[in-house]
């Protein structure tokens, strides 16, 4: 789907799914399983997920590898809470696979995208930006403000602000259900 049906069906409030999610899930669940956190199990990693996709596609980086890195990102979680080491365990249980499955990916890119995700920072690199926009804007699922020092590239928050228009959180979350 294009960047601007993402933002379309968004503003009409008709949340599209990513149209990649499924084929990552099923090259990656029978080895990395996303595990059932209420906040960073499946339903994070799947919105996660279609927010990389429409931003790779704006930032100009690959969309299937931007929705690897989001499945990927959280798959090291031990607590919900305080894991300022989930990116390195993250990025220790899926590297094989990803090189494995997804032999284009270049892997120091992705490496640094989910491994680095945690700590606050932006990146001038498309894959890296989008995967971090992406999971920053799923903040928003806890009803803060964001706060603009910590996005890579202004269109996220572009989209963050449609998302939230659209109630984003409150209709897709339920229908998720």
């Amino acid at each position: 789907q294009s960047p601007g049906g993402f933002l379309e069906a968004i503003r009409g409030r008709q949340f599209p799914e990513s149209s990649l999610w499924g084929s990552v899930v099923s090259q990656l669940s029978d080895t990395v399983g996303l595990g059932d956190s209420p906040i960073h199990g499946h339903k994070h990693a799947k919105r996660v997920g279609l927010f990389a996709e429409m931003l790779a596609h704006e930032y100009g980086a690959d969309p299937l590898f931007a929705v690897v890195a989001a499945y990927c990102h959280d798959t090291g979680r031990i607590d919900d809470a305080k894991d300022p080491e989930h990116g390195k365990r993250s990025w220790q249980r899926c590297a094989e696979v990803i090189a494995h499955r997804f032999p284009a990916v270049p892997p120091e890119v992705m490496r640094v995208a989910i491994e680095e995700h945690p700590m606050g920072k932006t990146s001038g690199v498309p894959l890296i930006a989008a995967l971090w926009d992406a999971d920053r804007i799923d903040l928003m699922r806890f009803g803060p403000e964001l706060d603009s020092r910590f996005f890579s590239d202004p269109r996220a928050l572009t989209l963050a602000s449609i998302l939230d228009g659209a109630n984003f959180w409150g209709t897709y979350s339920r229908s998720e259900e």
